[in-house]
């Protein structure tokens, strides 16, 4: 996922968001339909919740377009820091829309979490304030696809659900895109090749970790993205971030681990009645 982000960034200083997300999508829609028709014949588009597999699709539009709309507002190891509050939103989504309890600790981690987040926006952070406001409605976004997995997955199989986000980003592309269209250089058609492929196997690896484990429990694992993107921000663009983004992006680290702590917690206790 993080490399599939690093040749984004390449490219979305040159075409509107809605272009890369239609060209990549339909990339990934060809490699996961021929997966599907190899691996499990027509059986495998069956879908029983057809409705909430285009909803999931067009939130996962919203997530994507607004990621990309803040990477080149600043370096990406900044984007990964923000983008880190991932958790605490799922957490707090997951109150209403799976009524799942959180206790007064979990609440708390979540406050000092969004505290963390105001630290790193004080001057010379290098956090940009609007990349920071497009991130967190990202985000927001991402918590809703998220329940919905595990809401979907009770009914339909992963690869079902994979294909019908990948057609509905690619539907939604092929009515908006030409509208601000700009011919990609040959360049950028193999970066969209590559974005493709690896953003299918990651959106189908990450809707089967969704499927089979609470949210609040797979989305701290996003938490490596933040290391990949300093590296890759370092190699590539020269990026080094700031110590308000180091000890913030820590500070975001500790309460989203804390967060899955007091998961793992609840959810022993719930079985052990």
């Amino acid at each position: 996922m993080d490399t599939a982000r690093r040749a984004r960034k390449n490219i979305v200083r040159d075409l509107c968001t809605i272009e890369i997300l239609f060209l990549r999508s339909v990339v990934a829609l060809i490699m996961v339909t021929a997966f599907i028709l190899v691996m499990r014949g027509i059986e495998g588009f069956r879908t029983r919740s057809l409705g909430l597999n285009i909803l999931r699709g067009l939130l996962g539009c919203c997530s994507f377009g607004l990621f990309v709309m803040a990477l080149p507002l600043q370096p990406l190891v900044n984007t990964f820091a923000v983008a880190a509050s991932a958790p605490l939103i799922i957490t707090v989504l997951s109150v209403p829309l799976l009524r799942e309890p959180v206790g007064l600790r979990r609440w708390v981690a979540v406050a000092v979490g969004f505290v963390v987040i105001l630290f790193m926006l004080q001057p010379g952070g290098g956090v940009d304030p609007l990349a920071t406001g497009l991130l967190l409605v990202s985000n927001l976004f991402f918590g809703l696809v998220a329940i919905l997995s595990r809401v979907v997955s009770r009914v339909d199989d992963p690869a079902a659900m994979t294909f019908y986000t990948l057609l509905t980003f690619v539907a939604f592309g092929a009515v908006s895109a030409p509208f601000d269209w700009v011919t990609p250089s040959v360049a950028d058609w193999w970066n969209f090749i590559f974005i493709g492929i690896i953003a299918g196997v990651a959106l189908y690896t990450m809707t089967i970790a969704f499927a089979v484990a609470a949210p609040s429990l797979v989305a701290p694992y996003e938490y490596s993205g933040i290391a990949w993107a300093a590296l890759l921000g370092w190699i590539i663009w020269g990026d080094v971030p700031s110590l308000i983004v180091i000890f913030g992006s820590l500070g975001l680290v500790l309460c989203g681990l804390y967060l899955l702590h007091r998961e793992r917690l609840a959810a022993r206790r719930v079985q052990a009645h």
